[in-house]
């Protein structure tokens, strides 16, 4: 094997090259690169941060509407017993006879039209 001068300065070519561009081309690079991982690690931390937040509301929401419901379902009244009670105080609507209901018609459009022109 052959070592010749332009191979031993070709390689301290190389190793000055590697130590200039690792001071000052790589070192500057991964310090940016550390800095937005930095960035991207706290971005990441407050998404999740808010994403548990929201959670935490949409459970007390669902908590809060459930109690509501259960209150709701407890307080509910007796629709039936308001039926009875509204079929029995209801009195019994007199008919009209088609003679009176020409008048009716004629005396309830005259009283809208008077609250109407009342009204504007």
């Amino acid at each position: 094997m052959n070592i010749n001068a332009t191979l031993v300065v070709q390689g301290l070519n190389f190793l000055c090259a590697y130590f200039l561009l690792k001071k000052l081309f790589f070192k500057p690079v991964v310090v940016v690169l550390d800095k937005e991982q930095l960035v991207q690690d706290g971005l990441i931390t407050a998404i999740n941060e808010s994403k548990n937040a929201l959670d935490e509301q949409m459970k007390k929401k669902q908590q809060t509407w459930r109690a509501h419901q259960e209150h709701f379902k407890k307080e509910m009244p007796n629709v039936q017993s308001v039926r009875f009670f509204i079929t029995d105080t209801v009195e019994h609507v007199p008919e009209i006879n088609p003679k009176n209901l020409e008048k009716v018609v004629v005396q309830t459009e005259q009283l809208i039209v008077q609250k109407v022109s009342n009204v504007s």
